[in-house]
């Protein structure tokens, strides 16, 4: 990008890394509306060096092990694609965040996190997030600052405020994109979708009676019709 034209939030984010601050990004929007790109598009232009395989994640347990191994480097993690079930495993993300959180006090990781739902951070965490990017379509992004006001220890409320809207973001460099492109080719189609596919294939194609689940309580209600229905 043109540093003349650049966007706001890479000037903001660049003063707070010179001072020495690690900001969190969260990156939000429809699935295949192009958060992806767009998050490695600014990481490249906050790091010419960025390497995807060294720092772009699609678990957040490798995530938040690499968060607390690394230092002074742009982490991104992205969760949009891969976790079919928001819900699944959404205790176990908590956690994981909370560690994420606590390094901030010594750490100077820039972090982006992709997520498909604001929802998908926890009430407790939605303070720590610095920047609030919502992605409307591919290039196309508003930028807010959240501000947290507090009644009292127990009741807090999250504003936002925006700050910029930017169209026509560029792609990211062809090697950083065709890296991130087959790793997460690979990844949703052998680790996810064929696991969910099996599962499924149990489910409508059981081998046998027995695999089948049966509710012992609707069971014992439907021999009693049964009974109750024989002369």
């Amino acid at each position: 990008m043109d540093n003349m034209n650049q966007p706001l939030f890479l000037t903001w984010a660049r003063n707070r890394i010179n001072r020495g601050y690690c900001p969190i990004v969260l990156i939000t929007g429809k699935q295949r509306s192009g958060k992806t790109c767009l998050a490695l598009e600014l990481a490249y232009e906050l790091d010419k060096n960025f390497n995807p395989d060294a720092q772009l994640f699609f678990k957040v347990i490798a995530y938040a092990r690499a968060v607390m191994q690394n230092n002074n480097k742009i982490l991104l993690l992205d969760e949009a694609g891969i976790e079919l079930d928001r819900f699944r495993y959404a205790d176990a993300r908590a956690r994981c965040f909370s560690h994420v959180v606590q390094t901030q006090a010594y750490k100077q990781n820039t972090l982006f996190i992709i997520l498909p739902h604001n929802s998908d951070i926890a009430k407790c965490h939605k303070p720590y997030i610095d920047m609030l990017i919502v992605v409307r379509g591919h290039g196309h992004y508003i930028a807010y600052i959240p501000r947290t006001k507090y009644w009292d220890m127990n009741d807090m409320m999250i504003t936002t405020k925006k700050i910029e809207e930017v169209y026509n973001v560029p792609l990211p460099p062809e090697h950083i994109y065709q890296n991130y492109k087959q790793r997460y080719e690979k990844q949703i189609k052998v680790d996810i979708l064929e696991g969910e596919i099996k599962k499924l294939e149990g489910i409508l194609n059981p081998k046998s009676v027995k695999d089948t689940y049966v509710n012992p309580f609707a069971q014992e209600m439907t021999n009693r019709v049964t009974n109750l229905a024989q002369p």
